[in-house]
């Protein structure tokens, strides 16, 4: 229809068959088949065909007003839609938790824009119950989450796991067990324990694997981020239990060490999470490829 919109506005505009026909370079009787077959469509003649020059009928005028708009309009969509394909528009809408955020998306933030530099970003970095909720309700079209059994519970989530951490122990490079080569169950139980926030999932899946193993710490200190963590524990203030990407540049730096625990491999599962009932966007898609590839050359 559209086609055939287009060879109305031709025919209407040189107002003569011929010249329409070589300016689109058909033959004149595809051009007069197109007007017929639009005019039978519609019930109605659009050209008043008794005079030399073809002239718009009164209906043909009404037509040829809506005509431009709707072909005008299906140009404009027919542009946008190809550079949403080829990537030259569009939005990358992602919700992290504080470990992803703060320590991965950087990262692939920066590489992602290398490749797609004329793509928008929206960004949220927030505990995993909130990203669920967001990816939910369409605030964020893609989230990154940490182990988390309450995602599994979302019928409305597609909730896969892509990575698996390793958590590790940090301690002051002054601390007396320092130059062991692991930790010991009682090394947790006598020292203070530095907790994250009660709404991290982190906390969450480090407390269940601990108690699996029948680990109870002794006196906690509870704060609420990595980073106050990290530097807390760089002050010999106590010790805690970090995924290892996190605390990579400071162990590298020695302001902190990293130890296993005696006989006790810890890890948790990091997730990504959309709706079930849509179809990630092409931006989502290749910020997800993109992740999923860095985490690839991280198991290598």
């Amino acid at each position: 229809m559209i086609d055939k919109m287009k060879t109305f506005l031709e025919v209407a505009c040189e107002r003569n068959i011929t010249k329409a026909a070589e300016n689109l370079y058909s033959s004149q009787s595809t051009i007069s088949m197109k007007i017929k077959s639009l005019e039978d469509h519609l019930g109605t003649k659009l050209f008043d065909r008794t005079k030399k020059t073809m002239g718009l009928t009164k209906e043909g005028k009404i037509f040829y007003d809506y005509a431009s708009e709707i072909c005008s309009k299906y140009d404009e969509v027919s542009t946008i839609i190809q550079q949403f394909k080829q990537l030259n528009m569009g939005t990358l809408s992602v919700a992290a938790g504080s470990y992803f955020g703060s320590y991965v998306l950087p990262e692939l933030l920066g590489a992602y824009k290398e490749k797609y530099p004329t793509l928008d970003v929206q960004v949220t970095v927030a505990f995993s119950h909130i990203i669920m909720k967001e990816v939910i309700l369409n605030n964020h079209e893609l989230g990154i989450i940490g182990e988390l059994e309450e995602a599994l519970s979302y019928s409305q989530l597609v909730c896969k796991p892509f990575f698996e951490d390793e958590l590790m122990v940090i301690c002051s490079p002054t601390h007396p067990s320092a130059e062991q080569e692991f930790f010991t169950i009682d090394d947790l139980k006598r020292n203070t324990f530095i907790k994250s926030d009660k709404s991290s999932a982190l906390r969450t899946i480090i407390e269940k694997r601990l108690g699996e193993a029948g680990i109870k710490t002794a006196g906690t200190m509870i704060l609420n981020n990595i980073e106050t963590i990290k530097r807390t524990v760089e002050q010999n203030l106590g010790i805690s239990i970090l995924p290892r990407l996190s605390v990579i540049r400071e162990f590298k730096t020695e302001k902190l060490a990293m130890k296993p625990i005696e006989n006790l491999k810890l890890t948790r599962n990091l997730y990504y999470i959309h709706r079930n009932d849509k179809v990630l966007s092409r931006p989502a898609e290749k910020f997800l490829e993109l992740t999923l590839d860095y985490f690839q050359k991280k198991s290598d």
